[in-house]
């Protein structure tokens, strides 16, 4: 048997661990808030993890448009990207995925004698985890960038104030003192 194999055949139990992980790098204040709730609407965070990480999970264990597998892992930084996270603790969560394999297979891995797959299953992950910091890492650029742009705009418009202000008050003296 295969670990891919494997891996289909324990999907659900996978995905439900991983999920549980991921939600548990979060404040304890909302874990049961992004946990338990199923409407999409009320809770966007949990619901966008456990849509992306389905497509991400079904990427590693086989062959999904990698368009899709990008617009996974950008939805995913997107949002980490301006929670309170460092970036290690960002992209922690493809790493989880280890952890849950191991958990939830390592007995069969171990009777099968498929290490080997494990490992080559590992890498794919690494790489994933690369893809997710350079996602987050361009999500931060962007809300910098925004920052920036921001600062420079109410300087621009304070500067224009403060010209506007001195022609007018530099006016008003001409006018006082009879345009002298």
């Amino acid at each position: 048997m295969r670990l891919e194999d494997l891996l289909c055949e324990k999907r659900s139990v996978i995905l439900d661990k991983w999920f549980k992980d991921i939600i548990a790098t979060y404040p304890s204040g909302g874990r049961d808030f992004l946990a338990n709730e199923k409407d999409r609407f009320h809770n966007p965070v949990g619901n966008i993890i456990s849509e992306e990480i389905r497509v991400l999970f079904d990427a590693l264990t086989g062959d999904i448009d990698s368009d899709r597998v990008e617009i996974s892992i950008d939805n995913i930084m997107k949002m980490r990207s301006v929670q309170d996270f460092t970036s290690s603790q960002a992209v922690v969560i493809v790493f989880l995925l280890k952890g849950v394999v191991g958990s939830t297979l390592g007995s069969e891995i171990d009777r099968l004698q498929i290490h080997d797959q494990l490992i080559e299953f590992h890498k794919r992950i690494d790489g994933l985890a690369l893809r997710f910091f350079d996602s987050y890492m361009s999500c931060r650029e962007k809300i910098n960038r925004l920052r920036i742009d921001e600062v420079k705009n109410k300087s621009e418009m304070l500067h224009k104030r403060m010209n506007i202000s001195i022609d007018k008050s530099s006016q008003e003296g001409d006018f006082a003192d009879g345009g002298k």
